[in-house]
């Protein structure tokens, strides 16, 4: 009996909830799919620090006569993926894949974008003109 009377409680809540739905007074909330990336903080490496690196690095050593194209490419990949993990590390950054709300197009994509060129261009310049913009 008490298992009878749970799964009519069920029903009837499951029946609400869809009534809720149909009138609108309930919202399901979507959850966006986390994307995860390795990415390098390039704005935090030291140029000078950067510059030594490469300055004494194998790509500032004088080349052979008889270097082959591959082997030239090689050395140059490896030695700069050498520096940048030592300079930059890779590291993770999660963040939600679809989190824009469904009216943002590409019309306010493009617009934000604007927008945020020319802070970028003000905080540069830090002038009137760039201000106004």
């Amino acid at each position: 009996m008490e298992v009878h009377n749970a799964l009519c409680m069920a029903q009837n809540l499951l029946f609400l909830m869809a009534l809720l739905l149909l009138l609108g007074c309930v919202t399901v909330l979507h959850t966006s799919p986390v994307v995860s990336r390795q990415v390098r903080a390039w704005r935090q490496v030291d140029r000078d620090e950067l510059r030594r690196a490469l300055q004494n690095s194998a790509l500032c050593q004088p080349v052979a006569e008889d270097a082959d194209v591959d082997t030239l490419f090689s050395t140059y990949d490896q030695v700069l993926r050498d520096i940048a993990d030592r300079s930059a590390p890779l590291h993770n950054v999660r963040r939600r894949a679809d989190r824009r709300a469904p009216w943002f197009d590409d019309e306010c994509r493009a617009a934000r974008r604007d927008c945020r060129q020319c802070e970028r261009r003000y905080r540069r310049s830090s002038d009137v003109v760039d201000r106004r913009a």
